[in-house]
């Protein structure tokens, strides 16, 4: 399997536009249609974003940001052509403006596909909205690759990995009785 990443880190007057590819064990329209499913989205966003309400076609999410902030997004299903992407759209406070893009190939080799998310987003206003976007920095590079190899995982092995229930996890006490 191979994963590529490309960053155009300027920002342009279309906002940033961050694209990652990975290869995935699934048929086209399988790996679309759990993209679209709201409770695969949760599980991919888990700890990342929280799903306040919605279908897979128009919800309400609170996107965790640093130092115990929060952003809240307005998300629609956009464009979808059958078998290769799905487009949705988001608007949320301090001016944010998002788009992502699943796209999916027959991998060159015949066994399974190319998966690509492109997230482009933008913040527009004052400083307040400025500070936002500093504050989230280059996070959302290093987050689509977490949702994707996330969802990789949902994908080929039906689940997204967790330490929630081994006693290996982190913060656990490990000598209660």
């Amino acid at each position: 399997m191979s994963e590529s990443s490309a960053t155009d880190a300027p920002v342009t007057l279309d906002g940033t536009r961050l694209v990652r590819t990975l290869s995935i064990l699934g048929e086209p329209h399988q790996i679309l249609d759990a993209w679209c499913d709201m409770g695969v989205q949760q599980q991919v966003l888990a700890g990342l974003a929280d799903l306040q309400s919605g279908d897979g076609y128009a919800s309400q999410w609170r996107l965790r940001l640093p130092l115990e902030r929060h952003l809240d997004v307005d998300y629609r299903r956009g464009e979808v052509h059958l078998g290769e992407s799905v487009s949705y759209a988001g608007s949320g406070e301090h001016g944010l403006q998002l788009q992502t893009t699943l796209s999916v190939r027959a991998a060159p080799d015949g066994f399974g596909c190319e998966t690509t998310l492109a997230l482009e987003y933008r913040v527009e206003g004052d400083l307040l909205a400025q500070a936002v976007a500093k504050l989230v920095g280059a996070a959302p590079d290093a987050l689509i690759g977490k949702v994707l190899h996330r969802f990789k995982a949902w994908i080929e092995c039906g689940e997204v990995p967790t330490l929630r229930d081994n006693p290996s996890a982190r913060g656990r006490d490990h000598h209660e009785h």
